[in-house]
């Protein structure tokens, strides 16, 4: 772990924040699945098993989910979580930015 450390500590800061992030959202995208995962393996599977899949009538089986959908959008997907991470900052400071530019233009 020294090494890792040493090697950690000789990255320049800007490098050390892209990999955090990066880690970050890996991470909470790995999670994300881990959950869908979960409840393929338990919830659906149960309900196949009790109504009546596994005994040869197809028409009954629910198919395993394949992320968390809210209104269309996967948020178990990588991409829609580093949206969500980088663009929502990027707009609030637009809005701050915009608010403080606005407010200066009104006062003069």
């Amino acid at each position: 772990m020294g090494v890792l450390a040493d090697f950690w500590s000789g990255l320049p800061k800007e490098l050390q924040a892209v990999f955090a992030i990066s880690v970050f959202l890996y991470v909470g995208s790995t999670l994300l699945q881990i959950v869908v995962l979960g409840w393929n393996l338990f919830a659906v599977t149960a309900m196949n098993a009790l109504n009546g899949c596994l005994t040869g009538t197809p028409s009954a089986c629910i198919p395993w989910q394949e992320g968390i959908y809210v209104l269309g959008i996967n948020f178990a997907d990588y991409w829609t979580i580093t949206i969500i991470v980088i663009l929502v900052p990027i707009a609030l400071f637009a809005i701050k930015w915009y608010s403080f530019m606005f407010g200066q233009v009104h006062q003069s």
